[in-house]
């Protein structure tokens, strides 16, 4: 195993969804936190965005790193997150629904189709592709780096707007975040993305590839 991607998004369905996610590069021991602002949108395409930055993430420290950027073995990735939804799509269904050209049983396309097309884009975009392994943990249930994403992505999506301006798409924020207690603060240091376009630019059905790796060639 190479690295270990901890992630979660959502919303509480009436206001605006975010993603957070962890990624820890096992080799050289280092951690990068990365929350996004969505905007407008579901809890499904928040879990499935989450995971792709850090895909996305992961991909840009593979391409640093020449060793691992020309290997033919591939990487692995341990993905955890408690969307049962998001994971199952990545390990299981998506060869389904590849072999059915993107539809359900009923003949009907799958929903968030330039996510997963995004995703298998980022998976099988390097040499050796990606290999990617999942975990799945409760929400709330006390697994501290699930809390952690959990409450970056809830921080990003109250907080985000008061930070974020056209000219600065990103940047790094200090997120004070009450775990186990309210008296039980962690600040943490997260890059926050202003990844509206880039979610948007993916809910075609046929997202370009540049769009797909925007985040991979941002990060490089």
């Amino acid at each position: 195993m190479n690295y270990i991607l901890y992630s979660d998004g959502g919303g509480n369905g009436q206001t605006d969804i975010s993603a957070a996610c962890i990624i820890q590069d096992l080799k050289n021991n280092h951690q990068f936190n990365l929350a996004g602002y969505l905007g407008k949108g579901t809890n499904n395409e928040a879990e499935i965005v989450a995971g792709l930055l850090g895909l996305s993430a992961i991909s840009a420290l593979i391409l640093k790193d020449p060793e691992q950027a020309f290997s033919s073995t591939g990487i692995i990735v341990k993905w955890v997150a408690d969307s049962e939804y998001v994971l199952k799509g990545a390990s299981e269904y998506i060869t389904k629904w590849v072999k059915n050209n993107w539809r359900k049983s009923d003949d009907k396309l799958i929903k968030n189709l330039g996510l997963w097309k995004t995703y298998l884009c980022l998976k099988e975009g390097l040499q050796g592709g990606i290999g990617v392994m999942t975990e799945h943990v409760r929400g709330h249930s006390g697994h501290h780096m699930n809390e952690l994403c959990d409450n970056a992505a809830t921080w990003t999506r109250l907080q985000a707007p008061h930070y974020l301006n056209p000219d600065e798409p990103h940047m790094s924020v200090s997120v004070q975040i009450p775990f186990k207690t309210k008296e039980d603060i962690t600040s943490t240091e997260w890059v926050l993305l202003d990844a509206r376009p880039w979610l948007e630019s993916l809910r075609t059905n046929e997202p370009r590839k540049e769009d797909s790796k925007f985040y991979v060639n941002a990060f490089s």
